[in-house]
């Protein structure tokens, strides 16, 4: 079932998974200019403070000042990504997949040839997983990369600090987020409305857990709320693909 999901959604697949892999080569490439440029290590003196004000060890070409204003400019735009990453997979991948594979008849095919409803569902489901999985590990990649390189894990000018994209925290989200648009592709079966609810529901997940007020901060506590849900969600999708008419 695998293939015959692969085969029959490559072209999506392959879009989420460049999605994450193109966000992870930015995180490393600008990550190995960067060290390039400042090889004593002062980048995080240097990286992200505006060209008037940074010290006198820092280089001020022309080149410099781009990376420099570069690497500002990703600094603040990470911590968006925390939400919107396992948004695009969960919508974009699961929610768009489930509800063509029912408007196809792609999940009645199967069905009706003897297959039963979990195996097409691990079939689906193992599939969005494994490509979304692939490019989480080259956007942790370059992610890591460009944390250590910045020093954001020490003591320091910037450090320690956290925007909610570190392997552990991402794979729950992003597994929770898959969840939603398994359950919301199955539950409308046509792509766009699909996309649209998962989105909502996925936007809804993150505001619930920011009313965890300071628990929300807690790296466990944080971690088990959105276990918790990806498996009540994930049960949710089971329960509603085995009673559902294909």
């Amino acid at each position: 079932m695998s293939w015959l999901t692969w085969r029959a959604h490559r072209g999506t697949l392959l879009i989420g998974t460049a999605f994450l892999v193109g966000l992870g080569m930015m995180y490393g490439g600008l990550a190995a200019v960067l060290r390039i440029l400042y090889p004593d290590g002062d980048i995080g003196v240097c990286a992200l403070v505006p060209a008037h004000d940074a010290p006198s060890q820092c280089s001020g070409s022309g080149f410099a000042q781009l990376v420099n204003s570069t690497a500002a400019d990703v600094f603040s735009a990470s911590e968006l990504l925390g939400p919107i990453i396992p948004l695009v997979i969960g919508s974009f991948l699961a929610a768009s997949i489930t509800a063509q594979e029912f408007r196809s008849g792609t999940a009645r095919w199967a069905i009706t040839q003897g297959i039963s409803r979990d195996r097409w569902l691990v079939g689906l489901v193992s599939t969005v997983l494994a490509f979304a999985a692939a490019g989480l590990v080259v956007f942790e990649t370059g992610y890591l990369l460009w944390r250590s390189v910045l020093g954001l894990d020490v003591a320091g000018p910037i450090g320690p600090m956290t925007f909610g994209l570190g392997p552990v925290e991402m794979g729950a989200k992003v597994l929770l987020a898959i969840g939603i648009g398994l359950l919301m592709g199955t539950a409308v079966r046509s792509p766009a409305p699909a996309v649209a609810l998962s989105s909502t529901a996925w936007i809804a997940a993150m505001t619930l857990i920011e009313q965890l007020g300071p628990y929300r901060s807690v790296f466990i506590v944080q971690i088990g709320v959105l276990t918790a849900l990806s498996v009540l969600v994930f049960l949710g999708v089971r329960g509603l693909v085995a009673r559902r008419t294909v």
